[in-house]
């Protein structure tokens, strides 16, 4: 019985083209992706990152607010507040 080498040398030649082609296609990824944030994206970023350091409660506030309506001299515009809310809904509108 002969044994036919022939076929153990095209295996060996296929593997190694395989690995050639896995490698280039290792460089090509390597070149890495790119992502072009827009100027709204950097304005939003910049206000989330102003958002996150603020603090959750201004404490200076709430206790001038308190002192002022013990006091009787605290009194509330509603005027102003509906026009401040009209406004904001009217920004946020335009991002």
């Amino acid at each position: 019985m002969k044994i036919d080498t022939s076929y153990i040398s095209k295996i060996i030649k296929m593997y190694k083209s395989q690995d050639v082609k896995s490698q280039n296609v290792q460089k090509k990824r390597d070149k890495g992706d790119e992502v072009v944030l827009s100027d709204k994206a950097h304005a939003f970023q910049a206000a989330l990152k102003a958002a996150k350091s603020a603090p959750d409660i201004r404490w200076a506030k709430i206790e001038e607010i308190k002192a002022r309506m013990e006091k009787g001299q605290y009194h509330i515009n509603s005027w102003e507040i509906a026009s401040k809310m009209v406004d904001d809904a009217s920004i946020k509108e335009d991002m």
